[in-house]
């Protein structure tokens, strides 16, 4: 897929594969800057989806980023860009993810 929702990382760079399950219609997660968006989809028939990001493991800042299951067709968030399909309650949904912006102590 190799999509980012941030920077992509570098070549060379150590990285690791991590998962995140979408067990809500919105999920936020802080994550590394530098990563790749490796596959969205369910393990299994029955189970939660989640989405699978290829990480940086090394000097990358974390940021927030957001997915989003929407109905098939359905028009995602502004900012956002189509990660794929996935099995949601019984049908199909659309994942997208949103970059949100640099975490801060603040938040």
């Amino acid at each position: 897929m190799a999509v980012t929702l941030c920077l992509p990382p570098s070549a060379g760079e150590a990285r690791k594969i991590v998962s995140y399950a979408l067990a809500e219609r919105q999920t936020v997660i802080a994550v590394p800057a530098r990563h790749l968006v490796d596959r969205v989809g369910n393990p299994d028939e029955d189970a939660v989806p989640a989405v699978w990001l290829d990480i940086a493991t090394e000097r990358a800042r974390p940021v927030h980023v957001r997915f989003d299951v929407v109905d098939p067709g359905a028009t995602g968030p502004a900012r956002s860009r189509l990660l794929g399909r996935v099995r949601w309650q019984g049908g199909d949904a659309d994942v997208y993810g949103t970059y949100l912006g640099p975490v801060s102590e603040e938040n």
